[in-house]
């Protein structure tokens, strides 16, 4: 019997350039994790409080920029 990691292939599961910029820009800005979730017209960034919601929401307008994307960033918190 073959196991998933063996029928999945892990190519398919490649994790957009955009996203991995929030990640990387938040992990070294603010040293917090955060989880994200796109799709055509929007990305979701969930972080862990309110305090770097109200913090990161002032970095909106750089971001945007830096990714050079139409998609509208929402800040959410939660887990």
């Amino acid at each position: 019997m073959d196991s998933i990691a063996d029928l999945v292939d892990p190519t398919r599961f490649h994790q957009p350039d955009e996203l991995s910029v929030i990640k990387a820009f938040i992990k070294d800005t603010y040293a917090s994790d955060c989880q994200l979730t796109a799709n055509e017209h929007q990305i979701a960034i969930t972080v862990p409080g309110a305090a770097l919601a109200g913090t990161l929401r002032f970095d909106l307008p750089q971001l945007k920029e830096t990714l050079q994307t139409n998609k509208k960033l929402i800040i959410r918190i939660g887990h």
